[in-house]
């Protein structure tokens, strides 16, 4: 299973994305264009958790 988290500052939810699932997932709302969000993406198999990746994404206009 993957965890993807959206953040602009506040707390981020995390998203669990089970592993027979699409790899890759829409972010659809309550995004705002320009502005910058945090993206953290991490995989957990068993009660194995791997270090979070981390990508600061600014939206187009």
């Amino acid at each position: 299973m993957s965890i993807i988290s959206v953040s602009n500052g506040r707390k981020p939810l995390p998203v669990p994305r089970p592993k027979e699932e699409p790899t890759y997932w829409e972010f659809k709302d309550n995004l705002e264009p320009g502005k910058t969000y945090s993206v953290v993406v991490k995989t957990v198999s068993g009660k194995v958790t791997s270090w979070p990746v981390t990508a600061d994404v600014t939206l187009s206009k």
